[in-house]
């Protein structure tokens, strides 16, 4: 028993610590406007019309999602609402 213990701790303390790392970060981060002054939408919306994908709509989503399957058609691009 004692040997699971001392392989599990630090795998354990190690996750707690990368855990509060992101969220700091992410805190920190959040709050810092880039460089341009572009929102999510907009930046999106550039990167597609640049390579031509302009009937691709861009809409404002409240959740994170993750990104498709490879080889899936992207019939809609979704962006993070702005943090207030």
């Amino acid at each position: 028993m004692g040997i699971y213990i001392l392989l599990i701790l630090p795998s354990l303390l190690l996750g707690l610590w990368a855990q509060a790392r992101v969220k700091r970060n992410m805190g920190k981060y959040s709050k810092v406007a880039n460089i341009r002054g572009l929102t999510g939408e907009q930046t999106a919306r550039q990167i597609l019309d640049s390579q031509g994908l302009y009937d691709v709509p861009v809409e404002e989503s409240r959740f994170r999602s993750r990104s498709p399957e490879a080889g899936c058609r992207i019939t809609t691009i979704r962006v993070s609402a702005p943090c207030a």
